[in-house]
């Protein structure tokens, strides 16, 4: 929706609606958009070299009006479009956005979270519930299988420029049961994760949110988190679940 608005057609695999044609028409793209900040990365170069695609990077889903005014802005870069269109659409989207944010901001106090899910899910949340929401993560654990240093490495540099003064703790971890006893470690008031935070918050008594996988708490039809439209759902989420 937000790329169709700068004026883009958006080529998408594997949704409703689409198929082999889709994977077929991506190698005459003009740009390639990677919402990740360590995958694909043989899929990235594969483009490049086999059909001269250049690729926009953004280190996971955007969510919320820091990260997704950051991201069009991006696009917008590497297409060389008009920044004053995209800045026009960036505008129209915030001030609607805010209008939400700050009627949610009349009810909610602030939480210490803990985030519990993959790379992207764990990045995404962090980063609106500290830059937009006015929150405190406390620990986030990514349940990822992420083996290289160097790919570590990159995923901890986003984390780092969180705007907050005290950064949450990241840890790599995908065992259940250490999981758990990292979160039982910190004084949390909510957990956001998949179902299986859900016994823990309920052991601590605290609230907890599923907005990671697995998810056999919910039905999960038409559901998202992304970008400005997406952000005040993960809000409703988690006032809801309070």
């Amino acid at each position: 929706r937000l790329l169709e608005k700068l004026g883009l057609k958006v080529n998408t695999f594997f949704v409703p609606g689409q198929g082999v044609a889709s994977i077929r028409r991506s190698s005459s793209a003009a740009l390639n958009i990677i919402l990740s900040p360590w995958l694909c990365k043989g899929a990235e170069k594969a483009y490049a070299d086999n059909f001269g695609i250049p690729s926009y990077r953004y280190p996971g889903t955007p969510i919320g009006p820091t990260a997704t005014g950051e991201f069009l802005r991006g696009v917008g870069e590497a297409m060389r479009l008009d920044k004053e269109l995209v800045e026009k659409v960036i505008t129209e989207e915030e001030i609607r956005v805010y209008a939400y944010l700050e009627a949610a901001a009349r009810n909610i106090t602030r939480h210490h979270i803990g985030v519990v899910g993959d790379t992207n899910t764990a990045l995404a949340a962090t980063r609106f519930l500290t830059n937009d929401y006015n929150q405190i993560p406390r620990v986030v654990i990514i349940t990822d299988d992420v083996v290289k240093k160097a790919d570590k490495e990159a995923i901890l540099a986003e984390f780092d420029k969180l705007e907050i003064a005290v950064k949450p703790e990241v840890v790599f971890e995908g065992d259940q049961f250490r999981i758990r006893e990292k979160l039982k470690s910190y004084d949390l008031t909510m957990i956001l994760g998949s179902t299986y935070e859900k016994e823990t918050a309920g052991e601590l008594g605290i609230a907890q949110a599923t907005i990671s996988m697995p998810s056999t708490d919910r039905v999960v039809l038409n559901h998202k988190y992304a970008g400005y439209e997406g952000c005040i759902t993960l809000v409703e989420d988690t006032y809801y679940n309070y």
